[in-house]
């Protein structure tokens, strides 16, 4: 990693060298490698069918390249999320336009240095700016729109896109639960949630957003958990994992979910006053209400509710009840003799569903990684981003025949030729 990316990296977000590495180099340089030994697969055609009754012929889909595509990138991880979708659609074959976040003004500054040094402006650029020049490339006739922010702007990004028919890939956030059920290894769960919910400050579109423990573990649980969340925020050996929240209006915006008349649970770690004197920590609450602002709309921050469930149908109900989440967290025997895994993989619907993990989903770039419904639209990582970062054109080469039965196909439609027809319409092809 560049001594440059370091610096500006660690001004804007206060993340060390090591954890910059791990979550953002190591993660371009894997998807790099990706395309590069899979790429002359992923552009082949593909052949498919073709039904007898519109023979002799073949059918296959071409990928080509979309045209321009101008990517959105996000501040919480400076470089993967904006590189990131860049690497799908440049290996597709498109031409980009990059505008990285203006809360991360080093790193964004110094993206822009880097892609005038050393890549075509041609066809790579980077536009800096305020939310006027976001605004303004949204409203562009280009030929995809890759965002990646929070749902109520890739509401106005789809708006605008709309207005010239251009597609879009929204990569978005939500409310992901977790769900510690009585056949977990509580141990190991219990090391997970936090170091899962505090990572980068909690500005992870994929973090754990709340839990739901069940009451038999309740205590058991949060007793270890609480350790492990000092052992992470607190001087321990993954404290470097915290960084520090984005900006004051983002503090003060997580300060005030913590104002107990408003969220009336219990403040089990973390500052209790911090909706008074601003002083953000990593901050556990027991049973808040269900209708508190920390409940209404994805956190983004070091915040995490909790929560104690008996009936697992109390579970499902309310994941059932809100937005469609990014992902889903099953914490218990990994079986599908498991009813309840069974359940709650088949009875919710989310971008993703992870049991025993939390975010590791996204490293595997032969599943895709993308959300559904509020929590995005369209999928990127492996051949799923390069699919959808390329037109799939259908194509149809016929072999011009006048013979019979080929010849049943072309009009006028007497008798023998409609009988020729049925027949060929009802028996060829099946299946």
């Amino acid at each position: 990693m560049t001594p440059e990316f370091d610096k500006s990296m660690n001004i804007d977000l206060g993340k060390d060298s090591f954890v910059n590495f791990l979550f953002e180099i190591n993660l371009l340089l894997r998807e790099i490698d990706h395309y590069i030994e899979h790429l002359a697969v992923y552009m082949e055609d593909e052949c498919v069918n073709t039904p007898m009754t519109i023979g002799p012929g073949k059918s296959y889909i071409q990928k080509e390249p979309l045209g321009v595509v101008v990517v959105f990138g996000a501040w919480n991880f400076p470089l993967f999320v904006s590189l990131g979708p860049m690497i799908n659609a440049l290996a597709a074959g498109n031409a980009v336009v990059l505008k990285p976040s203006e809360l991360c003004y080093h790193t964004s500054k110094l993206l822009e240095k880097l892609f005038s040094q050393y890549l075509d402006e041609d066809s790579y650029q980077v536009v800096n700016g305020e939310v006027n020049v976001a605004v303004r490339a949204s409203q562009t006739k280009s030929d995809m729109i890759i965002f990646t922010g929070s749902t109520d702007k890739g509401k106005m990004v789809a708006k605008a896109a709309a207005e010239n028919l251009v597609p879009v890939i929204l990569e978005l956030g939500g409310k992901c639960p977790m769900i510690v059920d009585t056949s977990a290894d509580i141990d190991y769960a219990a090391v997970k949630m936090p170091a899962s919910a505090f990572q980068n400050s909690g500005q992870v579109c994929i973090r754990t957003d709340y839990a739901f423990v069940h009451e038999s573990l309740i205590d058991e649980f949060m007793k270890k958990m609480l350790i492990a969340a000092e052992a992470i925020t607190e001087g321990g050996k993954f404290k470097q994992l915290l960084g520090h929240v984005i900006n004051k209006e983002s503090t003060q915006r997580l300060c005030s979910l913590l104002d107990p008349a408003e969220h009336k649970g219990k403040v089990l770690y973390g500052n209790p006053n911090a909706f008074k004197d601003g002083n953000l920590t990593p901050t556990v609450v027991l049973n808040p209400s269900k209708d508190s602002l920390m409940m209404q709309n994805e956190i983004f921050g070091p915040i995490l509710p909790v929560f104690t469930y008996k009936n697992f149908d109390e579970v499902i109900s309310h994941i059932n009840a809100g937005t469609k989440p990014l992902a889903v967290y099953y914490y218990g025997t990994n079986s599908l003799s498991n009813e309840n895994l069974v359940k709650i993989k088949t009875q919710t619907s989310s971008g993703a569903f992870v049991v025993n993990d939390c975010g590791m989903q996204a490293l595997n770039l032969d599943i895709g990684f993308g959300g559904v419904g509020a929590s995005g639209q369209g999928r990127l990582n492996g051949k799923l981003g390069f699919d959808g970062c390329s037109n799939l054109k259908a194509v149809f080469m016929k072999t011009g025949d006048m013979s019979w039965p080929a010849s049943s196909g072309l009009p006028p439609y007497t008798p023998e030729k409609q009988r020729t027809l049925k027949f060929l319409l009802s028996y060829l092809d099946l299946p």
